[in-house]
């Protein structure tokens, strides 16, 4: 299970386009912390230094921090000491100390570093992205020396662009950001700086074409609709603007920049909880379940030891849950956020993870009344009433489930999740027309969600009422999503695959759910055995296949 991260606050490189795995049914809530990518691979070590003249690496306050980062950073200054004229030991120190958040003692760090390796640019790049939190003047003159040593790297050109526009040096920023739309025609944040220029100097229109640019290469990306809703309010155009709001509302603060040369080193020296989510997550999305949990279970020792302490707080113990939940251990998890709670009982982030391991163990009656805690002191606490939502469709409560998501629709009515969940509850609850209803509002209202469009299909095709199904309605839906995705995606080919059942096209039917389950699995149905396990939605796609359409059966019944 992985945790749910609190947005940071500031934006943060993205590591990849999409490197996040499919949500799962209950999340653990973790403390926001903030995290920048690294550089790259770290130059070789300088020889022949004397170590006398060498100075003593920075001694960072440790007390309170997470105890697996605590450790790294003592372990790598300890790597200092013994080898002082080593680039390679200050530079590994210097990427621990930012990617943890000690920016003062890597920007002490990484001057040490630059004066060892003057040619290379990764030091000033690093050093300006630590300064322009605090100082956009002092950030841009190290781009600017950053830029005269690599003037092709289109991150950099980006970094460079955004601090001289907030010194207002806008003509150079604009030189930056268009060498490096130049450089890469698709880099979105590229667009959205040139957009931001025009803003700034009156020209709406050319703003309006550069920030359409920018959202049409990375429509979720958070500044072009804040910039468009402010050139459009200029315009006059109001209803453009308050679109455009809306939108930002539901965009993520993450930057769709990928910079191979910083990635590779927050990947190598980060050890905090995000970046454990980060690093689990990618390797759950890259079918590596095994090394997904390694990450957490690799800290399990660091944690486990300062919960033991006397002067363990509850944040530690909190800590300590979150790995165990994380490890595969959630019953083990369940008395560590009691203890974090009896320190610290008002801590929303501990109850939410109490609740969701009591959900994992099965004991939805307690998840339910936690979750329940929640929403009493935090009416408006989305994750909670989806959370609450979800728990409740576990224990079959499906009339109260619909009633947790109704309650979260009316909350937040742009939840990406929530029509598709809601419509789910109604239609177990035998509500199968209220159902059709709040997924068609919910299309209505973000047409291009595919969860939503996929329960409509689902529940057209499979609904437990023949009065209100509708195959053929179904399978136009289903193709549309699987066209869109090539398909490849396992859950979308099993609701064509049973669309086609209901309008008796068995032949699409056994071929769409032959290649659901092997895109889920990797294999073909016949060389799994009549064991494979009806618990895992391959094995459910399994037992359609065999008992429903080879022998020319409709199936109706949930996913």
């Amino acid at each position: 299970m992985t945790p749910r991260v609190a947005p940071g606050s500031e934006r943060r490189h993205r590591l990849d386009s999409d490197t996040t795995a499919p949500s799962p049914r209950h999340r653990l809530a973790l403390v926001s912390v903030l995290l920048l990518a690294l550089p790259s691979a770290l130059v070789a070590s300088c020889s022949g230094a004397d170590p006398s003249s060498d100075p003593a690496p920075p001694e960072a306050e440790l007390e309170g921090t997470d105890p697996s980062v605590a450790a790294h950073i003592e372990e790598l200054t300890a790597a200092v000491r013994r080898a002082p004229g080593s680039t390679r030991a200050w530079a590994r120190l210097g990427a621990a100390f930012e990617v943890h958040g000690f920016r003062a003692e890597a920007v002490m760090v990484y001057e040490r570093v630059q004066a060892m390796a003057p040619d290379d640019f990764r030091w000033p790049y690093n050093l300006g992205i630590c300064r322009r939190v605090d100082d956009q003047q002092a950030a841009a003159e190290h781009f600017l020396r950053a830029v005269a040593l690599k003037a092709d790297h289109v991150p950099l050109l980006v970094c460079l662009g955004e601090a001289l526009a907030r010194v207002d040096r806008n003509d150079e920023a604009e030189a930056h950001f268009r060498t490096a739309t130049e450089l890469d025609p698709g880099c979105a944040p590229a667009w959205s700086g040139l957009g931001g220029v025009a803003l700034s100097k009156g020209d709406t229109e050319t703003a309006i074409e550069h920030l359409l640019e920018a959202i049409e290469l990375a429509p979720a990306y958070r500044d072009p609709h804040r910039m468009l809703a402010q050139a459009y309010r200029r315009t006059g155009d109001g209803s453009a603007a308050e679109r455009e709001q809306r939108i930002e509302a539901t965009c993520s603060d993450d930057i769709p920049l990928p910079d191979p040369i910083r990635d590779r080193l927050w990947w190598e020296e980060g050890r905090s909880l995000e970046w454990r989510t980060k690093r689990a997550a990618q390797y759950q999305a890259a079918g590596k379940p095994g090394a997904a949990m390694n990450v957490w279970r690799e800290g399990l020792d660091h944690y486990r030891r300062a919960a033991a302490l006397p002067t363990a707080t509850g944040k530690t113990h909190f800590t300590y849950g979150v790995v165990l939940a994380n490890s595969g251990s959630p019953e083990q998890a369940i008395p560590v956020f009691r203890k974090a709670l009896e320190l610290d009982p008002a801590v929303t982030e501990t109850q939410m993870n109490l609740a969701s391991c009591l959900a994992q163990t099965g004991d939805f009656e307690e998840a339910s009344q936690v979750f329940r805690a929640v929403i009493l002191n935090e009416p408006d606490n989305a994750g909670a009433h989806y959370s609450l939502g979800l728990t409740l469709n576990d224990a079959r409560r499906f009339e109260q489930a619909a009633v947790a998501f109704r309650d979260l629709a009316n909350l937040q009515p742009e939840h990406p999740h929530v029509h598709e969940r809601w419509g789910f509850a109604l239609a177990r609850a035998g509500r199968l027309k209220d159902a059709l209803e709040v997924c068609r509002a919910g299309l209505r209202a973000a047409p291009d969600n595919a969860g939503t469009a996929n329960q409509l299909a689902w529940l057209l095709a499979a609904g437990p009422q023949a009065t209100y199904r509708d195959g053929r309605e179904a399978v136009n839906i289903a193709r549309g999503l699987c066209e869109a995705t090539e398909f490849n995606d396992p859950t979308l080919l099993d609701t064509l695959a049973v669309a086609s059942a209901e309008v008796g096209d068995f032949d699409t039917a056994v071929k769409m759910a032959t290649r659901a389950y092997w895109r889920a699995t990797g294999r073909a149905p016949e060389s799994s055995g009549p064991g494979v396990s009806t618990n895992t939605h391959a094995g459910r796609i399994k037992a359609r296949l065999d008992q429903y359409f080879r022998v020319g059966r409709a199936f109706h019944g949930p996913q």
